[in-house]
């Protein structure tokens, strides 16, 4: 039963969200890793920006949970 709760009431609105963040944000967006050169294609990434979102939320998730387990 609490599974169940936790599905509709976390879940659900939680995918209804990321959904709409990629659906909202699809347009191709420049990652440089080279300060001065931003032009170089070589550093350059060209993706749609929600990937980039998902992969710093992802990152974020993966350092705070590392984070966590040396602090314990």
């Amino acid at each position: 039963m609490l599974n169940r709760f936790v599905l509709v009431v976390v879940f659900v609105p939680l995918a209804v969200v990321l959904i709409a963040l990629a659906v909202a944000n699809r347009e191709l967006v420049a990652f440089t890793l080279d300060p001065f050169t931003p032009g170089n294609p070589a550093l350059t990434l060209n993706l749609p920006l929600f990937v980039f979102l998902f992969l710093a939320l992802g990152l974020g998730m993966i350092v705070g949970s590392m984070a966590t387990w040396v602090k314990q």
